[in-house]
């Protein structure tokens, strides 16, 4: 709940204000390179039909009017069909979302956070991935199932479609390295002994913001303490995955690797850590890189296996569309909403969106750089699990804190 509330507390001060769509003028060039690849089912009605969609983007960025600019193609492509899109990124545009559906008045669409939809929507409310498949075997059938945003309430409940991500590895500074004569951590290893280095050199070795984005954290060390066997494992064996994960997280913070600062860090705090050089190391994900003050000596790598070498970043994709069940009650919106996502989500829009964004694509998944966070494909109960053994494993080290200041001061 912590997260959902500094998600909160982020937009409410993000100044966005909520904003109907208003169309935007479109060149004949840009017009051509969002093309369709495939050609859809006829489904314009003979009357106007109109759907509501909500969606968290702000207008002001590139990728709000590349998705803005979509959205004004699909309606010049059916002139019948309206789409009456409410647009922002303040906490009461969140608000008058969640209130919607407490009154049965939501919208048909929804292109939101899945942990803000997780948090605050009601599920039963929600039509998950399989059941619009089940009426439509085409519906988003070029997105990876291990992208799709999961329910955090039902098992194997997709709900939401994603259109962009980044990814997240382990970033080092590259001079400092140098300097130092440090190994590249490109193997557990390599990275334990240049933490080793550096603690006797009196500096600070890694950082991150565990109170804020301990799962961007604890996904590494899982899919570290997982290696190559990321597949077909018994129960018995991801417990002991899990185990392992978890006592190289508790052993991190025990030895000092991780800063002291990366307990009470936000993640703007942790980037100006290691922007700063004030830290050797960083887990963060690839949106550094579009810093304005992105660092040269910045270098990013994929966290390195327990054992054997990793070569995959792990793909995160946090926001996507979802469709509400009400919607489809009218047999004629069913159709229209499937040919609009479908649309939305196409390889030519996923393309758009990936170049103005410089994030991956849901079909990045399906090269060999890239893997789906294994902390996404655990069990809601699996999940829940975790995130109260990193609470209790920071919770300890705090007290453990407190009794040596009291002790040696």
């Amino acid at each position: 709940m912590k997260k959902i509330f500094i998600i909160f507390l982020f937009i409410l001060f993000s100044g966005c204000e909520i904003k109907k769509d208003v169309p935007l003028i479109i060149g004949a060039n840009e017009t051509s390179t969002t093309t369709q690849e495939s050609i859809p089912p006829e489904i314009i009605p003979d009357n106007t039909i109109t759907i509501t969609i909500s969606s968290f983007i702000p207008q002001e960025t590139e990728f709000g009017k590349v998705y803005l600019e979509q959205i004004n193609l699909f309606e010049k492509k059916y002139p019948n069909i309206k789409i009456e899109h409410h647009y922002g990124t303040t906490a009461n545009f969140l608000t008058d979302i969640i209130l919607s559906f407490n009154m049965n008045t939501e919208p048909d669409v929804l292109f939101l956070p899945i942990n803000i939809v997780n948090e605050n929507i009601p599920v039963e409310k929600l039509k998950s991935v399989e059941e619009i498949r089940i009426l439509n075997y085409n519906y988003v059938q070029n997105i990876p199932n291990d992208t799709l945003l999961m329910s955090d309430k039902i098992e194997n409940y997709s709900l939401a479609v994603p259109i962009n991500g980044y990814y997240s590895g382990l970033y080092y500074n590259a001079i400092l390295f140098e300097e130092l004569n440090l190994p590249i951590p490109a193997t557990y290893e390599a990275f334990l002994i240049a933490s080793q280095r550096l603690i006797e050199q009196n500096k600070n070795i890694i950082t991150a913001s565990l109170l804020y984005e301990p799962v961007l954290v604890f996904e590494q060390l899982l899919l570290s303490a997982r290696g190559q066997n990321s597949q077909n494992q018994s129960e018995l064996q991801e417990r002991s995955i899990l185990t392992r994960a978890n006592d190289m997280f508790l052993n991190l913070i025990d030895t000092n690797i991780f800063d002291e600062k990366s307990k009470t860090n936000t993640p703007t705090q942790a980037k100006s850590q290691f922007f700063s050089g004030e830290v050797a190391m960083l887990i963060e994900g690839s949106y550094l890189q579009n810093e304005k003050d992105y660092p040269s000596f910045a270098r990013m790598i994929p966290f390195p296996y327990e054992h054997g070498e990793n070569k995959k970043y792990i793909a995160k994709f946090d926001t996507g569309f979802i469709v509400t069940k009400n919607s489809f009650e009218n047999i004629i919106k069913q159709d229209i909403i499937i040919e609009f996502i479908n649309f939305m989500t196409s390889n030519a829009s996923l393309d758009l969106y990936k170049l103005t964004n410089r994030g991956i694509s849901p079909t990045d998944l399906n090269k060999d750089t890239y893997t789906v966070s294994p902390f996404m494909q655990e069990t809601p109960i699996i999940k829940v699990e975790i995130m109260r053994n990193i609470s209790e494993v920071l919770s300890e080290t705090d007290q453990k804190n407190s009794i040596e200041n009291i002790v040696f001061h």
